[in-house]
């Protein structure tokens, strides 16, 4: 057990790496090895994660991981708990059974009744596409997979279209479409924020390779120090 969970330690540290330590992913391989020979695995994987964690922000390639997976962990997982708990609660006009709907006559010139009721399963099915569909997206994010991110945002644009088409015409109203728009014109604005940085940074990534110091003369550095 003990040993499985040093691995692990260990890939996940040299994930952090990433491109910018392969040559310190090597070494700390090998001292690995040593290590675990003496029986000592588990806290040198250790080490070698909070070294690797520590190094992060210090290269373009670090903070762009850690600008990834913030985006992901801290923007859209929590929108997708939004529109997961708009379809689910009701979050406008949704009305499942047993549930009460949110249609307030207050701000909603028609609302739910009778003659609309029909179109509410397919505003619920809508809105768990979204969420659904954004956790599609935070994966693809922490992957760099820009194209499919691009498709998946295509796809959303064309479901909130869509809801606001059937609200403003069922329920002469297109607030219901409001939320989940403002959501993905911040989606746009991270993934788009995203895509540029990694850009910028796979350009500079021969710059950055001439100004390091010997590999090996940083690796002994990383573990040791």
């Amino acid at each position: 057990m003990s040993s499985t969970l040093s691995k692990i330690v260990m890939v996940i540290a040299i994930a952090c790496l990433g491109n910018y330590g392969r040559e310190w992913a090597r070494l700390m391989l090998a001292e690995f090895r040593i290590a675990s020979e003496e029986g000592r695995p588990l806290s040198f994987a250790f080490q070698c994660l909070w070294r690797a964690l520590r190094e992060m922000p210090k290269h373009q390639e670090g903070r762009l991981a850690l600008g990834r997976y913030g985006v992901a962990l801290f923007l859209m997982l929590p929108i997708a708990a939004i529109l997961t708990a708009g379809a689910i609660g009701g979050y406008p006009f949704i009305n499942l059974p047993g549930l009460h709907p949110h249609a307030a006559s207050e701000w909603a010139p028609g609302g739910v009744n009778e003659g609309n009721r029909f179109a509410m399963q397919t505003l619920t099915t809508m809105f768990a596409i979204l969420a659904v569909r954004m956790l599609m997206v935070a994966w693809l994010v922490t992957e760099r997979n820009w194209a499919r991110i691009g498709n998946l945002q295509r796809l959303a644009a064309a479901i909130i279209t869509t809801i606001a088409i059937f609200t403003s015409v069922l329920m002469r109203e297109a607030l219901s479409a409001a939320l989940p728009a403002l959501l993905l014109g911040l989606e746009f604005a991270a993934v788009a924020t995203l895509a540029r940085w990694h850009a910028l940074a796979h350009g500079k990534a021969e710059e950055a390779d001439t100004a390091r110091e010997p590999a090996y003369e940083q690796a002994r550095g990383f573990i040791s120090g």
